[in-house]
């Protein structure tokens, strides 16, 4: 077999660190495969770290706080003023909000009544889908007619 000078000097130097290290190759050798119990064992425990994290998520969702989703809380404008920030109009009840939004904070500008000749805003859930209901009651009218 014709091995040239630098294959030479690396078994060379991985055969003294093999001598040098006896501990290690017996440790190498000693080691057992994993079999099935190893898996077993190791399954078992994932399923257990799911379980908590799902066993979390749902105790979080359980303690959090009330969403507003059915509150009276509307967005009624905003402006950009600045590359990140914003000036808001946020009406709650019946109270307009003027809100300086930037990035890490949110400051109150400004509160007024809501004006009278202001109509208020119908909820767009509605809207949207009264639309989208005459749509495709259109749409399966042109299906069925054609």
């Amino acid at each position: 077999m014709n091995i040239d000078r630098t294959h030479r000097r690396l078994l060379a130097a991985l055969s003294a660190a093999v001598t040098c290290c006896p501990a290690a190759v017996q440790a190498a050798e000693a080691a057992p495969g994993v079999g099935a119990g190893g898996v077993l064992k190791a399954l078992l425990a994932l399923a257990v770290v799911l379980a908590a994290v799902v066993a979390i998520a749902w105790a979080a969702r359980r303690i959090s706080p009330p969403s507003i989703a059915g509150s009276s809380l509307k967005l009624q404008g905003g402006l950009s003023v600045g590359t990140r920030e914003r000036v808001m109009l946020v009406e709650i009840n019946d109270t307009w909000l003027v809100l300086g939004v930037a990035p890490g904070r949110v400051n109150l500008l400004h509160s007024l009544p809501r004006p009278e000749d202001v109509p208020a805003p119908a909820s767009t859930t509605t809207s949207n889908q009264g639309s989208f209901a005459a749509w495709l009651s259109n749409a399966i009218k042109r299906q069925s007619n054609a």
